[in-house]
Formats: C-alpha cells, sequence, structure tokens
C-alpha cells in the first residue's frame, strides 16, 4: 500500500496506490498554504480509505521541478513520514511523470511545467521514455524550436500555452488534470518497489523550477 504526494504545483494531489490502482485520492487546487492544505487532505485520505499510517509501506514523491514553497511542502512530508515509519521512499521527478502518462513508440515528448512569467521548465524524452537531456528552463518558443517535428507536447505548461503550440505547428496532449501524473506516480513508484531501487533518505531534495529567491 503506497502513499503518493505530488506538490509540485498548485494543482496538487495524493493517493492511495494498491497493486495498480488508485485506491482512494484527493487532488485540489492550492489557493494558500500547500502544507495546510496537504495535512486536511491526508486526513480525508485515511478517513475516506478507513486506513492510518500504519497500512503504509511506501512513499512514492513527485519532487518537482515546481514551485519553491509548494514542491517543499510535499517532499517534507513525504520524507517525515518516510523515516517516522521506517518505510522506502521512491522520488520521482515531476516532468517524467507528466512524460511518462503519454509516452508514445512513434513520437518524441516534451513534458512542460510553467516556471514562472512566460517560462517553462520542460524536458524531452525519445520514443522510448528515454531522456534525452537535463530539465530545462525556456520561453514557449525557444522550446518549440529546438524540438523535432515529431514531438508530443504535454504537460501541465500545455494549458497556457495551448494556441501558441497549435499555431507553431506541433501536436499536444491536453491538460485537464493531475491524475494522469498521480497514475504514473503510482506505477513508477511500484516498478521501482519490485526492483528493490528506494532512495536515500537523505538524498531526497526538492526540484525548484526556479531557484528560490533569498532577502
Amino acid at each position: 500500500m503506497f502513499l503518493l504526494i505530488d506538490t509540485s504545483t498548485k494543482n496538487a494531489g495524493i493517493a492511495v496506490y494498491d497493486k495498480g490502482q488508485l485506491i482512494n485520492k484527493q487532488i485540489w487546487f492550492s489557493q494558500y498554504n500547500h502544507s495546510q492544505e496537504l495535512f486536511v487532505a491526508l486526513e480525508n485520505l485515511f478517513s475516506e480509505t478507513k486506513l492510518t499510517i500504519s497500512d503504509i509501506t511506501a512513499i512514492g514523491l513527485a519532487l518537482g521541478p515546481g514551485g519553491y514553497s509548494s514542491v517543499r511542502s510535499g517532499v517534507s512530508v513525504g520524507k517525515t513520514i518516510a523515516y517516522t515509519q521506517k518505510i522506502p521512499i521512491f522520488g520521482h521527478n515531476t516532468l517524467d511523470l507528466e512524460a511518462s502518462a503519454h509516452q508514445s513508440d512513434e513520437m518524441k515528448t516534451c513534458s512542460v511545467i510553467e516556471a514562472g512569467k512566460s517560462v517553462l521548465s520542460y524536458a524531452v524524452f525519445d520514443e522510448s521514455g528515454t531522456r534525452i537531456g537535463p530539465d530545462q528552463v525556456s520561453d514557449i518558443e525557444s522550446i518549440i524550436e529546438d524540438l523535432d517535428d515529431n514531438t508530443l507536447i504535454c504537460g501541465e505548461g500545455v494549458r497556457t500555452y495551448e494556441d501558441t503550440i497549435k499555431q507553431l505547428g506541433y501536436k499536444i496532449a491536453k491538460w485537464d488534470s493531475q491524475i494522469p501524473r498521480i497514475e504514473a506516480l503510482g506505477s513508477k513508484t511500484q516498478e521501482r518497489h519490485l526492483e528493490g531501487l528506494a532512495n536515500d533518505l537523505q538524498d531526497i531534495e526538492p526540484i525548484y523550477a526556479r531557484p528560490p529567491s533569498i532577502g
């Protein structure tokens, strides 16, 4: 029984995942306080499933890239639960999760998440779902300039730039909710759990879309 946590962006979600299925999910758009909303969602999740924290055998965690306060809250809670319950934790790049939900043998995939005013975090994957390079940040026009024609653009950032992407002649995967991302988080966590590929707790860190401002 896995607890999945994704607060990479304001479109947040948690779920209980078991044997390839989402048993229960809580999804919300964060208005004010990711941490407070996350604790409320956890209470609702355990109340509705009649489970307790001791029923959880592993944590699946979306690490970002995301906003500073948003992604940090989920990572902090996930690490705390893994530490106190002495259970394995599996961290996943959120762009990988977005791409995994739309991976195709026929097209490359570029997943995008908003990273601030007029820019996006993005990563590109080949037809097998293998990363072609690291996370990067740029505006949508510059991103598209570097893409092959046969590339599907997906992820939460598509919503804002849908018209621009279409005008430039690229295919998109419509983004309606974070549920496919959470399902991918469950699937990827299950795969790594079966392979025994947990992260060391001290290595789990949030990935910020942009460096946090200080001062």
